[in-house]
């Protein structure tokens, strides 16, 4: 294995094949070997990436490594050694191309990109496509014309598979790889039909085509499109042939010196030279100019001959295509007479006739076997409309005699002409909605689908917006941004999905490693922050190196607020801020010993109404979570608060202050009942009336004085403070009773 590796840090490969695939051999190679199987300018080196592939070579007393047919890549440091190879280092990153997450398949490509639909209809019409996407199918690459090519080109021979064959390679290449003049051969016709590359600077033609857009990845090879159609020869199927004769008579003696016939080249044999001896006659003249003969030898010449022949399904010197098209001659119900000498006449079977055998001997009869009636809905749905049913009826008369045309549900004419809805302005449709006739129970004429990239209720669509390429989706920058599209039928955006890339923790929006890198992050710590980054902590060069350490377990309270303004972080910090533990804050330790901070101090939690306190402090963000622990924001500095909430609740969040309130007022209520059940007993006894009536006419000061007086007497006896004694009766100085006199 050979790695040429980039000299800076390899930055993040998000969502496309890893770069490791483009910088890496199969082979152990150092870089002077490269060079020297490079010096006939032809070599080239596969990398792991299929399709893309590099060339070595020194330039100007450098190693350089070419990537595609502009850029350069320099060799900085050669022949690392490595246990299972080399190490190169070059000063730039080979991979020419991003490959996307998720590739389409190929139907789904022609299906997104309706500027080539037309190729992708030929593809599928001649099943083309089901061969591409057939399991255990190699990597392919396809060239894709444009539509515009596709229909307004003429071109003067039939759309067949073998012409569409002519279009793919049978390995995935990427742009990049091409040379200039370099031939590939192409699917279905190998070295016969080859495809001709060139190059002008860094544009690359086919067949001197230009293709405009390069290295679309599909799921199973690569698409490149071209603003033109490819011509390739493919009625002419010449064979090759070898002829060989033995050339001029000379001496044997010398049999290397025996020459051929023009044209011809003698025969190359491992042994001797192949001679035929004595079978001829050649003439000498003396210097006494007399000529003289010599039975001689003549040495085995040859040429290679390419004896013209025309492809199956074509005829004539021209090599025509014969009536029906090569791929079916005289329509698969005759035979063709084909061949260089041909005449393209077809012999058509006894059932047909016509000059592509394309009609039945009798009239009244149609189809491959001359077996369908006319009349008859077999045949051309009875010349109904595609959207009508047939129906046989020997009474009918109209149109095909012997069947009655009917439109199906959702269609309007008279059977032969079926309109649909969706025909005058989609139906109501927008316009990026299918519109499509719903059943005949539906209440509604027509459905409208909107398009894929596309979504709402049919007539309103709205385009699908991938936030993740227009803004990232609110995802951390170092996090993964997933487009998660919306049905067609949703009136919602599609949803994105933010995952932190390995190495990183968090909920995609905010992605950290420690827990001073979150500090870094979150703007609530930024004084913070810089408070840790500059403040030198006992046992550590700067206390950064405590936060920022893998090996360390941190939990940290960050305040928040106007009142933290005024807090003094570099007390904070050293006293109360952090704990050297990565404790969570949890109903647990709100009930047990809470948490220490790093100069002992304990952080007491608490939880009222749901919401937890550290030292009177809310917490507002709880449990961020670090590498080396976790991030707590607070609403503003310890105790600025009111600290009671924490004091005067019990460990599951209840205050105890109002309980114990209610507790007293219940008894104090019992005791009162209790008290009136006593003294209504008592007031029966001593005359219940009387007593209400002395009460309406004394004076509150007589009655404050009586219940003084009721409390002289004995302690055995028990007294109701609204019973009035025997004894009450005196004369009030302030207030004299009227009844008296």
């Amino acid at each position: 294995m050979t790695w040429i590796l980039k000299d800076r840090n390899v930055y993040k490969m998000n969502g496309i094949v890893s770069e490791e695939l483009f910088h890496s051999l199969w082979q152990d190679y150092t870089v002077e070997l490269m060079v020297m199987q490079g010096k006939n300018g032809s070599h080239r080196f596969d990398t792991s990436f299929s399709g893309f592939d590099i060339k070595v070579f020194r330039q100007d007393g450098k190693v350089k490594i070419r990537k595609s047919q502009t850029e350069l890549a320099e060799v900085l440091q050669a022949d690392i050694r490595a246990d299972n190879g080399f190490l190169h280092v070059i000063d730039d990153v080979l991979a020419p191309v991003l490959y996307p997450k998720d590739p389409l398949e190929i139907r789904d490509f022609f299906q997104q990109n309706p500027q080539y639909s037309v190729f992708g209809e030929w593809l599928e019409d001649k099943k083309v496509v089901e061969d591409l996407t057939m399991a255990g199918t190699s990597a392919y690459t396809l060239f894709v014309p444009t539509n515009n090519a596709c229909t307004h080109e003429k071109l003067n021979m039939s759309i067949t598979k073998d012409y569409l064959e002519y279009y793919i390679l049978d390995e995935q290449w990427i742009a990049q790889s091409f040379d200039n003049d370099q031939q590939v051969p192409t699917s279905g016709h190998g070295e016969k039909h080859m495809l001709r590359f060139t190059t002008n600077a860094s544009q690359v033609y086919v067949n001197g085509v230009n293709i405009v857009k390069s290295n679309l990845f599909t799921a199973g090879g690569v698409i490149h499109v071209i603003d033109g159609l490819l011509r390739p020869v493919l009625n002419f199927c010449n064979r090759r042939t070898d002829k060989t004769e033995f050339g001029l008579c000379g001496d044997c003696s010398y049999p290397e010196n025996l020459s051929c016939n023009p044209g011809f080249k003698p025969v190359v044999s491992l042994y001797k030279v192949p001679l035929r001896r004595h079978r001829c006659m050649f003439n000498v003249t003396d210097p006494s100019s007399n000529v003289r003969l010599f039975t001689g030898c003549q040495r085995l010449c040859e040429k290679h001959v390419e004896i013209p022949q025309c492809c199956a399904g074509h005829y004539g010197p021209q090599c025509l295509e014969c009536p029906g098209g090569p791929e079916t001659p005289c329509s698969g119900q005759g035979i063709c007479d084909e061949g260089i000498g041909g005449t393209g006449h077809c012999v058509c079977d006894r059932l047909h006739s016509g000059t592509s055998c394309q009609s039945c001997i009798d009239p009244t009869k149609a189809g491959p076997g001359c077996d369908i009636k006319k009349a008859s809905c077999k045949y051309q749905n009875g010349n109904c409309s595609a959207n009508a049913l047939c129906v046989e009826d020997q009474t009918a008369t109209e149109g095909v005699p012997g069947v009655r045309c009917r439109c199906n549900p959702g269609y309007v004419g008279d059977g032969y002409t079926c309109t649909s809805p969706c025909e005058t302005q989609n139906g109501g449709c927008h316009a990026n909605a299918v519109c499509s006739i719903q059943p005949q129970a539906s209440d509604k004429a027509v459905n409208c689908t909107c398009k894929t990239g596309y979504h709402g209720n049919g007539t309103n669509c709205v385009e699908n917006r991938d936030r993740c390429e227009d803004d990232g989706g609110d995802c951390s920058a170092y996090a993964d941004c997933r487009y998660n599209p919306p049905p067609v039928t949703s009136e919602k955006e599609g949803e994105i999905t933010c995952a932190c890339l390995p190495g990183y923790v968090g909920n995609g929006t905010l992605c950290v490693t420690t827990v001073l890198n979150a500090l870094s992050q979150i703007p609530a710590a930024a004084q913070m922050y810089q408070t840790l980054t500059l403040l030198p902590y006992s046992g550590y060069d700067n206390i950064t190196h405590l936060i920022d350490s893998h090996q360390s377990a941190v939990t940290i309270f960050v305040p928040m607020g106007a009142a933290s303004a005024e807090l003094n972080f570099n007390d904070y910090v050293l006293s109360e801020g952090i704990s050297l533990s990565d404790d969570l804050v949890t109903e647990s330790n709100s009930t047990d010993t809470g948490i220490y901070s790093v100069s002992g101090l304990l952080l007491p939690l608490s939880k009222h109404g749901g919401q937890f306190y550290v030292r009177g402090a809310r917490v507002l963000d709880m449990n961020m979570p670090a590498l080396n622990g976790y991030v707590n924001i607070l609403a503003t500095p310890y105790g600025a608060e009111d600290l009671n909430i924490g004091r005067s609740t019990g460990s599951d969040g209840i205050p105890v202050v109002p309980i114990v309130i209610a507790v007293v007022v219940l008894l104090l209520l019992v005791i009162l009942v209790v008290v009136g059940v006593v003294c209504y007993q008592r007031s029966r006894a001593s005359g219940l009336l009387d007593m209400v009536k002395r009460f309406r006419k004394g004076s509150d000061a007589s009655m404050s004085f009586a219940r003084l007086k009721a409390q002289e007497s004995s302690e055995e006896e028990v007294h109701c403070p609204f019973t009035q004694p025997d004894n009450a009766n005196f004369d009030n100085p302030l207030y004299n009773d009227p009844d008296s006199s």
